[in-house]
Formats: structure tokens, sequence, C-alpha cells
């Protein structure tokens, strides 16, 4: 996801070759010579995750790795212009937070090399569970060494059903679906201690039995899965405020039963367009994010070519945050389809040798960006782990790992140390340390940890 730098432009070499020629002409005066430009430049380091975007004076780049740039892409300025480089978008999948040094100056008769973008990964400091038969969100803390959790408080919530989380990496927000009530609740939250308090306006109508949250890599866009509408509830969230605003033709027709959203970061995370659902049918419908001019509108046009074929009851999506494609889980067939995605158009390409064989039931589905994906199989008790390479999934070693009773939803944190995995039918969270070299799970000390009753959902935040 690396931009094209813009090269600087020929014009004044070609004007003195105007001016040369005209010199062999008699009455023809000599011609103006095009002021130089110049570049910004610069260094970039620590980036590990996707969507870092940089912004000066108007322009903005999507970088993708660490490097130096000698031309950061943000266009080119004349002697004594201002330049102001600063981050736009921060990366995810890790979240990071990425500085700008040396970002501000005046151009001077040479190009600027000396600007450092220097990123680093965010530590997974709080983890919340949805609890559907005790109406609350339990918040615990991390351990950063040994990943043990610390139930720091409860939070009850309206009788609305409880069903899935979802953070904001981008703003500070976590969103929880509420199918008994269609609607869906939306939370600050406090990044000194975690607590979750409920903005203005929340909790927001959606279609029937709302029952996931995805969030555009822009930190701008909110999508809701309706099951019993068979519909996509689209939103713009105010950065301030966090209240969600219904786009435009909202809600959008997407078929059977729809359960599972992932908008990956293929591009620009400004301007990544592409949607992709899952539910009742046996595929994956795809959808565009709508333009205008530069920004995105947010509403859903179905896509050409879509949907695409998959296995029986997909019930959850992931997509593979270092390479372009997507696991899809399916629950009726107890496999998992892995698809390449194409940046350009959006279309899904089956990889060779997919669906790849999962436990009974699988109920979940999340990549790393250590190249490792993971999946509950909710009716066996386990989780089955793999390895990707090039999208295909092979089992690691030792795989499945025993889980409770009904694990229902995994998460792994920032850092990629730890997995969590809640388990809906012992009401409590397992947790596993990762080898980083080979994917398998080791459980943490303390494991299973408390929850609340009947855990549906899990989610992370810095």
């Amino acid at each position: 996801m690396i931009g094209t730098a813009q090269r600087t432009p020929l014009v004044p070499s070609i004007l003195l070759v105007a001016y040369a020629l005209s010199g062999c002409s008699s009455g023809v005066g000599p011609i103006s010579l095009a002021p130089p430009t110049y570049t910004v430049g610069g260094t970039i380091s620590g980036l590990a995750g996707s969507g870092l975007t940089l912004f000066r004076n108007g322009s903005t780049i999507a970088r993708g790795a660490n490097g130096i740039y000698p031309d950061l892409g943000l266009g080119t300025l004349l002697a004594g212009q201002a330049y102001d480089v600063t981050v736009i978008v921060q990366p995810t999948s890790p979240s990071q937070t990425c500085t700008v040094s040396n970002g501000t100056g005046t151009i001077g008769n040479a190009n600027v090399t000396n600007v450092q973008v220097a990123c680093k990964t965010n530590a997974t400091r709080f983890v919340y569970v949805a609890n559907d038969g005790s109406n609350s969100i339990s918040t615990y803390t991390i351990d950063a060494t040994t990943g043990a959790l610390t139930a720091v408080a409860s939070l009850s919530v309206a009788a609305g059903t409880p069903h899935f989380l979802a953070v904001n990496p981008q703003r500070g927000y976590l969103y929880m679906t509420n199918g008994g009530s269609n609607d869906v609740s939306v939370y600050a939250i406090d990044g000194a201690n975690g607590a979750l308090t409920a903005v203005n306006g929340s909790p927001f109508p959606t279609g029937g039995n709302p029952s996931s949250v995805s969030i555009h890599p822009n930190g701008t866009l909110v999508y809701v899965t309706n099951q019993s509408d068979g519909t996509i509830s689209a939103y713009t969230q105010d950065p301030a405020s966090g209240a969600l605003m219904a786009v435009a033709g909202s809600p959008f027709t997407m078929g059977s039963n729809p359960v599972s959203l992932a908008i990956p970061d293929w591009t620009n995370p400004l301007l990544d367009m592409y949607l992709y659902a899952c539910g009742g049918s046996s595929n994956v419908q795809a959808f565009t994010i709508n333009e205008n001019g530069t920004t995105l509108t947010g509403a859903l046009t179905v896509m050409s070519g879509s949907p695409f074929p998959g296995g029986s009851s997909p019930v959850s999506m992931a997509v593979d945050p270092v390479g372009n494609f997507i696991h899809v889980a399916n629950q009726g067939d107890g496999t998992v389809s892995a698809y390449s995605g194409d940046p350009a158009r959006g279309s899904l390409t089956p990889i060779a040798g997919s669906p790849f064989a999962a436990g009974r039931g699988p109920s979940a589905v999340v990549d790393t960006f250590g190249g490792f994906a993971y999946v509950a199989n909710k009716t066996d008790g386990t989780i089955s782990a793999y390895q990707i390479s090039a999208g295909a999934l092979q089992a690691v070693a030792g795989s499945p790992f025993m889980a409770g009773t009904a694990p229902s939803s995994l998460i792994v944190d920032n850092l990629g140390k730890f997995l969590y995995a809640v388990n809906s039918g012992a009401n409590n969270i397992s947790a596993y340390a990762i080898d980083p070299a080979t994917g398998a799970l080791t459980p943490v000390s303390g494991s299973p940890f408390g929850s609340g009753n009947g855990p549906v959902s899990i989610a992370v935040s810095d």
C-alpha cells in the first residue's frame, strides 16, 4: 500500500531548449524559465500496521512500508513556501501511533530530506466482553507480560440483547449491537481507565436484529448488518461527539440473514471503496462504497460479479492485515473459505485448496498481522489455528486447541501476543499466549477468567 512518489516536473529543461531555439530566430525574445520546485522527503520507521496516511498542504498520501523517501509523495513546493507534514490517519492491525518530527518549515533552495515519521505499536490495555444473559459489558485490563485479565468494571446496559462489539481504533469508541431493541449503542472510551460513557443520542436506530458492526479504515464510516431485514445500515460518525448519522439511502439491501462484514484497507484508508458481507446465503456479497469526488459518501452499490460463491452458512469474516486476503468461517459445513482480493476492482477469487477444514460449528475467525488465523469451533469447544501462506491455510502443529464450552468470539491483542475467546456456554474467557514462530496456543496462567452471564462477543482497545 505504498503510494507513488511524485516526480519533479521537467518543465525547466523544456523551457531551456525553447530558449536556445528562440535565439536562432530573429525577432523572438527570451522565454522566462519556470522557477525550480522542491520535494519534501524523509524517513518512515517502526511501521507495522496498515493505513498510515500523511497530510501536507492539502495533499494526502498513503504509506505502507518503512524506508527512506527522498520524496514522500505529497507534491512539490517553491522556494519560500511553508510546509507542514502531519499524520491524518494512524495505522491499524496493529493499532499504532505515528509521530512526525522536523515536519514543519520553509522551503529553501534544496529538497527537504529530514522529515521523520516514527511509529510505535500501542499495547492493548482494555478488553470488553458483551454478556447477553446479564445485559452487561465487562471491562478488563491486560497484564502486558503474562496476558492475564483483571476485571475492573461491569457496565449494565438496557435489556436489548447485546450481541456484537467493535472498537474504532481511530476515534476511541466502542460499538455494541442490540438485537432485541434494534439499535446500536456507542460509547466513548476513557483512555486512562477504560471506562465507557454513552455518547449523546445513543443508542441509534438500526434495522431488525442487528448482528455485527464494521468500521471503515478512515474511522468515520460505520456499518451494521441487520439479520431480520436482510439489510446493511450505513452511518457517518461525528468525530467530536461520536454520534451516528444515517447515510442517504440507508439501509441498503443485502440479502438473506446478513451476519458479518469486512472492509479491507487495500489502497488508501481515506478512499478504500470495498465492503464485503456474508450471511444465510452460501456466498459473499460485495459492495462498492460510493464517492463524491475525493470523499466517500458511505452509500453502497452492489459490485459487478457479486455475489461470490462461498461455503454453507458463512457467519464470520476476517481480513488478512498483511495481504489482500479474506477468510470466511462457514458454520454449516465446518470450513473456512479463503479469497484473494483485487485491490483495483474489488473482485474475489477463491484461493487454491479453499475451503479449508475447521472444527464443528465454526463461529468466528480472526487473522493476525503475524501471519496466523484462528477459528472458534463452537460445537467442539476448540480453536483451530492456521499459518497463512499466500492466503491458503495450513493447520499448525497441535491444532485444534481446547477452549471452554461453546466458544463464540475471538480477538487478538494489538501486539499479536495473546488470543482471547469468550465461552458462551461456560460464562468465562479463555486466554492464550501465541507462539510468534509457530502460531501454537498455550493457556495463560489463571485462564479461564470469569465473565458475565452468556458472553457472546469480545473486543480490545489500546
